[in-house]
């Protein structure tokens, strides 16, 4: 259970999110797809604004390190998830063409999507096509319904037992390495996100890189507030015994990690 500002356990949220997708895109499945992040400091003076550059992403998926630098300067602390968003519906930019994203049956992850493709299409210079292809397929940036959580918290299908089914299913058929991450994600109530990063880092652990207390049994998050503090439910710490930590200790091929 990862703590966060609010005192509650941050799996109960955002784990719900990825457990409940209508559709098999999910934020955990497109970060499995993403490469090892670009961790130089970018400078807003080497960032164009407005660079009419439409197929440099697709020429170069998650590769393209002035895209990476412009969400830098612009503070963006989720820039791993934007340019897997970005690599994947880059196309839309170029086609005109937003049927996938209507099609999408999450309003959390066509959220993140339009997010992306904003972002992307700032970066090209080509941000009124966006904005024309948003209003000409009635897309909105969705917000949280209190009322729909309300409704859901209620839910008789929605119940706990059901959600842990559904984990135990989905851990049966993702490979392996998959289905570890997925089972330390549950456990650690970290964001999809941040569970991968958590991966990384505990198989990188040495005496320099201090990242799992042994003495007092938790992953101190807080030691690396890039990946893990936040404008809301920051993550400081997880509670793991050894057997949580031997789940995707030295895992082969994670997901992020670059070998």
């Amino acid at each position: 259970m990862a703590a966060n500002t609010n005192g509650v356990a941050a799996c109960s949220h955002d784990n719900y999110d990825v457990l409940n997708k209508k559709t098999e895109i999910s934020d955990v499945n497109i970060m499995f797809e993403s490469e090892p992040r670009v961790t130089e400091r970018g400078s807003p003076s080497l960032v164009g604004r407005g660079i009419a550059n439409p197929s440099s992403l697709q020429q170069s998926p998650l590769g393209n390190t002035q895209f990476t630098l412009y969400l830098k300067a612009q503070n963006k602390r989720n820039i791993r998830q934007i340019l897997c968003y970005a690599r994947r519906y880059a196309t839309v930019l170029d086609t005109g063409d937003a049927t996938p994203l209507v099609n999408l049956g999450s309003n959390v992850v066509q959220r993140h999507t339009l997010e992306a493709l904003a972002n992307l299409a700032k970066f090209q210079g080509r941000y009124p096509v966006f904005v024309q292809i948003r209003q000409r397929y009635n897309l909105h940036w969705s917000k949280a319904n209190s009322l729909q959580s309300f409704e859901q918290f209620f839910n008789p299908k929605l119940t706990f037992d059901t959600m842990l089914q559904r984990v135990k299913e989905m851990i049966h058929v993702l490979p392996t390495q998959m289905a570890a991450v997925v089972r330390f994600n549950v456990l650690t109530g970290l964001r999809p996100t941040e569970a991968c990063e958590s991966v990384k880092l505990l198989n990188m652990f040495s005496d320099e890189i201090r990242y799992y207390n042994p003495e007092h049994k938790v992953l101190e998050h807080y030691r690396f507030p890039d990946v893990f503090i936040r404008r809301t439910k920051c993550a400081y710490i997880s509670i793991v015994n050894r057997e949580i930590f031997g789940i995707v200790q030295n895992i082969a091929n994670t997901p992020l990690i670059q070998r």
